[in-house]
């Protein structure tokens, strides 16, 4: 599935632009709040910082704990970015979240995050291919490397989860604490591990979320 087939799947589509500086003292300039399911306010806790906010959309009702850092990356070593980063509808996350966005990342409604995840679709460096970074190249003189995130409705990511970029994770799944995700994950899945590996999913002819391998 393509990333724009994904966003589509979803229904993340910006529907509105709202000058939004009166919701947060740190929010300087337009943050951009779509008519989402009965649209909603954007509640920040304490320590929290909003960067890059034009490239940042809202669907409707946000809520972040304390001293969360959502970062939409325009510029890097002078090179320029076009990040998209969208949160749907009820999206709602604890104390000390950090997600980064240089390319892509896209989180459905009602998404719940624990506290002290990281969510990000870049790493520091080109680790394969023909011309990698190389070792005694200091890492915040790297290039940034790129790859989506797209993150379904109603999934659950619990405390201390690394979100790797590249990964897509279906709806309605659960992400246990201290797991690490890469890949793409189908629906209904309950994950946990580092790496993270699926335990159980969820057979909606039974009703009942059933180990992985039966």
């Amino acid at each position: 599935m393509t990333v724009r087939a994904a966003v589509e799947r979803l229904g993340l589509v910006e529907t509105g632009v709202t000058v939004a500086d009166r919701l947060l003292g740190r929010i300087r300039g337009t943050v951009k709040t779509a008519g989402g399911r009965g649209g909603g306010a954007l509640t920040f806790g304490a320590g929290s910082h909003v960067i890059g906010r034009r490239n940042i959309t809202f669907q409707g009702a946000f809520t972040c704990g304390r001293r969360c850092r959502i970062e939409a990356v325009t510029v890097h070593l002078a090179t320029p970015y076009q990040p998209t980063l969208v949160f749907g509808h009820g999206v709602a996350l604890s104390d000390d979240v950090h997600i980064a966005c240089a390319q892509q990342v896209v989180l459905g409604t009602d998404v719940l995050i624990g506290s002290r995840v990281l969510i990000t679709d870049h790493n520091h460096g080109q680790y394969h291919g023909d011309a990698p970074s190389r070792p005694e190249e200091p890492p915040n003189r790297r290039a940034l490397s790129t790859a989506p995130v797209i993150i379904g409705d109603n999934v659950w990511i619990g405390d201390l989860v690394t979100i790797l970029p590249g990964t897509v994770i279906g709806s309605g799944c659960v992400i246990g604490a201290n797991s690490v995700v890469r890949g793409h994950v189908g629906p209904g899945q309950i994950l946990a591990g580092a790496p993270a590996r699926t335990l159980r999913v969820f057979d909606p002819q039974r009703g009942q979320w059933v180990a992985a391998h039966d």
